[in-house]
């Protein structure tokens, strides 16, 4: 047995205006209706699907009803907003934008920590270290030779004559 698409989008509409009942109940709703549409169509068969629709009132009305039965007060269907997606691109960007630039922090910390200390000055060999020792500039002047950091001390030995 075939249904009339008009019948179905009735019941469809029916069922999303009583949205706040429990689906089992609203089940057993439109199943009632979709079995009082059939049998007044069956007991007068020159009677069009369309004609016994009207005469029960639009899916908001008689969802108001049910709803009004059970102490409930209806509530339009929410529509969907065409901006929806606007919120979950800006979640998602920031989301982004922060991830990036943590990485950035870590990766600039890890270099400070990897080549630290930035900048050492050698007096004694009157150079300056870059970048952990990565960059040497040295003074090239005649009259300033590098000095050795280190002062080696060696034992005089004397000799004992017999």
């Amino acid at each position: 047995m075939t249904t009339e698409p008009k019948l179905e989008a009735y019941l469809s509409e029916l069922d999303q205006s009583l949205g706040q009942i429990p689906v089992s109940d609203r089940a057993d709703i439109i199943i009632e209706i979709k079995s009082h549409v059939l049998d007044a169509q069956a007991k007068d068969p020159a009677q069009d699907v369309s004609q016994i629709l009207h005469s029960m009132g639009d899916p908001g009305s008689v969802a108001k009803r049910f709803l009004q039965e059970r102490g409930l007060t209806a509530v339009p269907p929410a529509k969907p907003s065409s901006m929806q997606w606007l919120s979950a691109s800006i979640k998602w960007l920031v989301i982004g934008f922060l991830g990036f630039m943590l990485i950035i922090m870590l990766g600039v910390a890890l270099l400070i920590w990897k080549f630290s200390p930035l900048m050492a000055v050698d007096e004694v060999n009157h150079r300056v270290l870059l970048a952990g020792g990565l960059i040497q500039i040295q003074d090239t002047k005649e009259d300033k030779k590098p000095k050795p950091s280190v002062k080696v001390i060696t034992p005089k030995t004397s000799e004992k004559t017999e």
